[in-house]
């Protein structure tokens, strides 16, 4: 616990300036205030309202439809992870996965794997980390 108080101290101290005074020059500043003035904008007249109005006159059988959707698409992620870990056994079986819920399912807006007995592997790099003295 000390070791890790220490980390976080050393780290605040050789950190610290960055989020200070401003005092140092950021060459993209400008460009990051347009993309978050542009990214707001866009959540609050576009983004925010639709998914609004999705959960009024959608039923929850197609707003979990939806969702499963965006999940099967999410699962090509998980599917690159597992090529890049070289983990054959989780991207055959995720590659199944994203196959039989894109074909069967209707392009993924019902998850058939849910129903069977296939896992999906939720697997990322940060789960392969050292544990925790």
């Amino acid at each position: 616990m000390g070791r890790i108080l220490l980390l976080m101290a050393l780290a605040a101290f050789l950190l610290g300036d960055f989020a200070g005074t401003g005092s140092r020059m950021d060459p993209l500043e400008g460009f990051d205030r347009v993309m978050f003035a542009l990214s707001d904008n866009l959540d609050k007249t576009a983004i925010k309202p639709t998914a609004q109005i999705n959960q009024v006159v959608l039923p929850p059988t197609m707003q979990l439809g939806v969702s499963d959707f965006f999940a099967n698409f999410s699962d090509i992620f998980i599917d690159a992870n597992n090529l890049l870990q070289r983990n054959g056994p989780d991207l055959i079986n995720e590659v199944g996965r994203i196959l039989a819920n894109t074909t069967l399912g209707v392009l993924g807006f019902l998850d058939i794997d849910s129903w069977g007995s296939v896992e999906k592997h939720e697997r990322t790099s940060a789960s392969l980390s050292a544990p925790e003295a």
